[in-house]
């Protein structure tokens, strides 16, 4: 017969593993924002050597979107990283409650230097 403790383990093993399936896909993603903005670097590198030397205003206005595309990239980038944090943070504290079911040592600490005698 399975105990409600099991059920918790194998509950709290399946929302890991949705992390971390989740937290692949954000590393992912994260990485392919960071080659589209080197490519993006670069191509504005070309636009500035164009207009240096051609001073057209078809490529400054190219190089202008390239700029605009590239912060773009910057924000989406951003946000990825913050959500890839909250599931590392969310995976990490699910691990420790199995650990915690399976006896073992809390990875956070007792809270001892926050306890005041006086209170």
């Amino acid at each position: 017969m399975i105990t409600e403790q099991e059920t918790v383990k194998y509950s709290y093993q399946q929302e890991i593993d949705i992390f971390k399936k989740s937290i692949h896909t954000l590393k992912s993603r994260i990485n392919a924002y960071s080659l589209s903005r080197l490519l993006l670097f670069i191509g504005a590198l070309a636009s500035l050597f164009f207009i240096i030397n051609y001073s057209g205003w078809v490529i400054m206005g190219f190089m202008l979107l390239l700029l605009l595309v590239f912060l773009i990239l910057v924000s989406k980038q951003a946000k990825l990283a913050i959500k890839l944090s909250h599931q590392l943070h969310c995976a990490t504290l699910l691990q420790n409650e199995i650990g915690i079911l399976n006896g073992e040592i809390n990875i956070y600490g007792n809270g001892k230097i926050f306890t005041d005698g006086q209170h």
